[in-house]
């Protein structure tokens, strides 16, 4: 079972990071926006997987012992349930809050066609209410983009690793 959890979870994990480094060059708010939203489809399609699984191990408990396996599939699938419906929670409040984010930027000229205002940028982001330790990871991200736009693809996908573990 966890064997099959962890696959699928690297699964999802690995289409979503294939699909977002093929496509065609984008603007760096679009590639905001879809580096936002891959990550909030991925923790809502884990979520989604564990619970499966989780379902699918109660079930075979089942067969192999009535009254513990019973009362094992409930509790197993309370949690799974309960652990589906907080990953995807997040992962929606991620995604909104992102997206949310990138209009905010867009809107006060942080976000443009041409790039981004480095300035506005780590203004914003000491405004949030992200711990010191993440905005300041972020703020040395935001500055690698800067000094190395080639690199942005590479860096956004940092920007979403730190944004993934922020609690």
């Amino acid at each position: 079972m966890n064997r099959t959890v962890i696959g699928v979870v690297v699964g999802v994990v690995v289409v979503a990071v294939v699909a977002v480094m093929n496509r065609p060059e984008p603007t760096p708010q679009e590639r905001l926006e879809d580096a936002v939203q891959s990550a909030g489809d991925s923790l809502q399609e884990a979520g989604e997987a564990i619970s499966d699984g989780v379902r699918q191990a109660g079930e075979d408990l089942q067969s192999q012992a009535e009254d513990a396996a019973n009362e094992l599939a409930e509790q197993a699938e309370e949690v799974a349930t309960s652990l589906a419906d907080r990953i995807s929670t997040q992962a929606t409040a991620f995604s909104a809050e992102a997206l949310a984010l990138a209009k905010a930027w867009e809107d006060s000229g942080i976000l443009t066609s041409e790039g981004f205002d480095l300035d506005k940028a780590k203004e914003a982001v000491a405004a949030s209410s992200l711990e010191q330790a993440t905005k300041d990871r972020i703020v040395a991200v935001l500055e690698q983009i800067q000094a190395t736009p080639e690199l942005f693809d590479q860096k956004m996908q940092e920007l979403h690793d730190i944004l993934k573990t922020a609690e």
